[in-house]
Order: structure tokens, then C-alpha cells, then sequence
């Protein structure tokens, strides 16, 4: 599968800058900074596991795409101080925005864009 997204991706010559791989598999990851290193790459996750920033880090991310239910400040501060663009998902309640980006979130994937 990751082969073919990038040779759809360079086939069609989409923008690099625009581009985004995220995925819930390091495995996936690994294969598209092989691939293709000049793309961002994101990792997704529902679990926090006690050593996914361990994990993670070899993978060389843009980004790291968590539940937001999960998420908590200290685990925001590590996110943040890997370097990482920190995006919560699925954030449908807009009383929660302040408290997510004094934790220094930088995205929010919601479902109702509308009410925020």
C-alpha cells in the first residue's frame, strides 16, 4: 500500500510541501521515510503506551496525531519538546480549546467545525 500512494503522489506530481503521510503503523512510517524521505510523516495513536515517544522517535516525525482523550499535559510538554507538531483528534467540544492549546496543541481534527 505505501508503495502505491507514493507512486501515486510522484505521478502526479502533488506538492510536497502540501503533503502529509500519517499513519497508525511504524511500520508504514519506517517504509515511507525510506520511500520517500522528503515527506512529513505523522504518527497516529489511541494508546499511550509507556514508551511510544521511545517508540517513535527513529521515525524522524513531523508530527504526532493523538486521541485527545489520552492526552494530558505532561505527555503534551514531551510531544513538544521532541520537536513534534502536536494534532488531537477527535475534539468536538469547543470549551475544551483552551486548555488544549495552553498545553501547546497545534492542530484540532474535529468532526463539527461548524460550532468552533
Amino acid at each position: 500500500m505505501v508503495e502505491k500512494v507514493v507512486e501515486t503522489v510522484k505521478r502526479l506530481n502533488f506538492p510536497i510541501k502540501k503533503l502529509l503521510f500519517s499513519s497508525f503503523s511504524h511500520t508504514a512510517l519506517a517504509y515511507c521515510q525510506d520511500l520517500y524521505p522528503e515527506v512529513r510523516r505523522g504518527f497516529v495513536t489511541k494508546h499511550k503506551p509507556s514508551n511510544m515517544l521511545d517508540t517513535i522517535k527513529p521515525l524522524n516525525l513531523y508530527s504526532l496525531h493523538i486521541d485527545h482523550r489520552i492526552l494530558n499535559e505532561t505527555l503534551a510538554k514531551s510531544i513538544k519538546e521532541m520537536g513534534l507538531i502536536l494534532m488531537i483528534w477527535t475534539l468536538n467540544d469547543p470549551k475544551k480549546v483552551d486548555k488544549y492549546t495552553a498545553w501547546g496543541v497545534d492542530n484540532i481534527i474535529t468532526d463539527t467545525p461548524n460550532v468552533f
